[in-house]
């Protein structure tokens, strides 16, 4: 379940939405230059989505195929307080490593291309779930979950600098452009975690199979049809190995300060680790059928609010939109501290929760597009701000979990994300509106 929703919060933070001022840009392909054959360049119009709404479905399903599948495994072999430890302490040594190459990987993306590392993340992949296919046991689960861990965010760090080549000066396009590759995202995760209940057996073999069918495709059509973008390479510099270069986030004025700490607090409860799956099997006593359920539903409901918070926010303002959003997830951690029926009504209902960092991400690319950063640079920055997220998450959510069980207050990690639901509304018109009028003294 975690690698997924990571998945899906590394695209989150890779900006859906555009303000309000600048969404009626012209919907004109960017022309950039694609690199050929030996250093030259040839200037084209690409539209990397083309290639990427495939493939981000076919990548999102071969990690959602097994995305339910570590937990149970590890639950039945090692008890569900040395299952959930594990688990959490797999997830942050990944996202440790990720912190360190996340930044090296945006460097490389910026000096060798997007696509070769593309094609080098698609690969880990399938190696990861190959390796779970051919040996089923605990010790492959935790290494394939580790490396499995680590990559996604990176796919989603070259995928979108991609889009940033491509739209960097046209954010009305990156926000439908994204916007769309979201929804497939959320829909890709639905699809697989009904694959994988459907599958005979339901084995671990026979999922990492699948896992492994659906990686070896996406790595075919990636190499068949992902085209490069990048047009200005830059050499590759040691200052890359900033473990924390996401502090050049928060060092690059008040505005892109306040924007990433309000990304930061909004994409925190994302990073649960697998809490909510265990919760699920513990607590609400949900069997395989009934959490597959559930798991399949939230993102779905998420595809719907992405596409439809796209055009709301157009409509009411990016501000007014973000304030909906956030009480709308407000709701569902709230749902979660009654009952996963109470969840699923509060996620139906609050379909627009899922679209709550819309206006932190969008913003700031917009607002790093304007200062001259890199497209790699700063998806790497990104990913290395995520990455130290997922590092904190895991170990905060699986100790919390683990304290609250003791102590009778199971809904613990529910509690913490209403609290960080609650600040991100109180911080959001503050950053949002200073953005915005550092937008309007630069034009």
């Amino acid at each position: 379940m975690r690698l997924t929703i990571l998945a899906i919060a590394a695209l989150q933070a890779h900006g859906l939405v555009a303000p309000k001022t600048s969404l009626r840009a012209p919907r004109k392909p960017a022309t950039v230059v694609a690199a050929r054959g030996g250093g030259g360049g040839v200037a084209v119009a690409v539209r990397p989505e083309r290639a990427l709404k495939p493939l981000s479905f076919m990548f999102v399903l071969s990690v959602a195929v097994v995305a339910l599948a570590p937990a149970p495994a590890l639950i039945d072999a090692l008890g569900s307080e040395r299952a959930t430890a594990l688990l959490g302490v797999v997830g942050s040594a990944s996202a440790g490593c990720e912190i360190l190459l996340a930044p090296v990987v945006g460097a490389l993306a910026d000096s060798q291309g997007r696509r070769p590392v593309l094609l080098g993340v698609l690969l880990a992949v399938l190696g990861a779930n190959g390796l779970a296919c051919a040996f089923p046991s605990v010790p492959a689960l935790l290494v394939t979950k580790f490396v499995g861990s680590l990559v996604v965010g990176l796919y989603f760090l070259a995928s979108g600098a991609m889009l940033g080549d491509a739209y960097k000066a046209d954010p009305g396009q990156l926000a439908a452009t994204s916007g769309l590759i979201f929804a497939l995202v959320n829909v890709g995760f639905a699809c697989g975690i009904k694959l994988g209940s459907l599958l005979p057996g339901k084995t671990l073999r026979s999922l990492y199979g699948a896992a492994t069918a659906a990686s070896a495709a996406a790595v075919a059509f990636a190499y068949a049809n992902v085209e490069e973008t990048l047009d200005d390479r830059r050499p590759f510099e040691l200052g890359a190995f900033n473990p924390l270069s996401c502090y050049r986030l928060f060092s690059d004025g008040r505005e892109m300060r306040l924007l990433a700490l309000l990304l930061a607090i909004t994409l925190q409860p994302i990073f649960m680790g697998d809490v909510l799956q265990i919760f699920a099997i513990d607590e609400w006593r949900l069997g395989p059928s009934a959490v597959a359920t559930f798991f399949t539903a939230i993102p779905l409901l998420g595809a719907v609010g992405n596409v439809a918070g796209g055009r709301l926010a157009k409509r009411v303002g990016l501000q007014a939109f973000t304030a909906v959003a956030t009480l709308s997830n407000l709701g569902f951690w709230v749902g979660c501290c009654v009952s996963h029926r109470a969840a699923l009504i509060a996620a139906a209902v609050g379909f627009l929760g899922p679209a709550r960092t819309l206006g932190a991400s969008t913003s700031l690319t917009t607002l790093a597009g304007r200062k001259g950063v890199p497209q790699g640079r700063l998806s790497g920055d990104r990913a290395n701000l995520v990455a130290i997220l997922r590092v904190l998450g895991p170990l905060v959510y699986g100790k919390l979990y683990v304290w609250g069980r003791r102590a009778a207050r199971p809904a613990a990690p529910f509690h913490l994300n209403i609290a960080l639901t609650a600040a991100a509304l109180a911080l959001a018109p503050v950053a949002l509106r200073a953005a915005a009028a550092e937008g309007k003294d630069a034009a």
